[in-house]
């Protein structure tokens, strides 16, 4: 299934590809789609791996709006893989971008690198397990809050002061590390 899907996108499953998971269940650990388009544009630009954006069904609509926030290509398999297919999916990535969510610890699990955006949540408490990931987290007084609803001023600092060069540059990073071991 893998195989086939990244075949009919034109990804061979052998190149080095970027996962990108644009959602997770909490609004506040959402980084914002703005922000994931700068990336996309980051690695168009340098010509890095191409990306995979990843979700379900009910991420559509933030995959469109992400669409319409860059003009860098990218491939779009959100609710085409069933999610008993995500971790074999998953495992033929070099890196991930990723909210803290559940395709984090998946890409995790199955050794993939990550570059993790923590929010609202502790990258202590559940960060991606195992070594080799990049965890992106700001200095804010509030955080970790835990919460659902931000009472912060300016809202979501937390998320917004993770700037899409740091995402990026932690990317190359994990391609680099990713080519050298290949």
């Amino acid at each position: 299934f893998v195989q086939n899907i990244l075949s009919e996108k034109g990804i061979s499953i052998d190149q080095p590809w970027v996962a990108m998971n644009v959602s997770a269940r909490w609004m506040t650990k959402r980084w914002p789609l703005s922000s994931f388009a700068a990336v996309l544009n980051h690695l168009h630009e340098e010509a890095r791996a191409p990306v995979v954006v990843i979700g379900s069904a009910q991420d559509r609509g933030d995959v469109e709006d992400l669409r319409a926030a860059t003009a860098a290509p990218f491939v779009d398999l959100a609710g085409a893989v069933p999610l008993g297919c995500l971790p074999a999916l998953l495992s033929k990535a070099a890196a991930m971008i990723t909210n803290d969510s559940g395709p984090m610890h998946l890409a995790a699990a199955v050794g993939v690198p990550v570059v993790a955006l923590f929010g609202p949540t502790s990258e202590v408490r559940t960060g991606p397990y195992g070594t080799g990931h990049r965890v992106l987290t700001a200095s804010v007084p509030c955080r970790p809050c835990f919460s659902r609803v931000c009472a912060h001023v300016p809202e979501l600092e937390c998320l917004r002061s993770l700037t899409p060069d740091d995402v990026a540059e932690a990317v190359r990073c994990l391609l680099t590390a990713h080519a050298i071991s290949s």
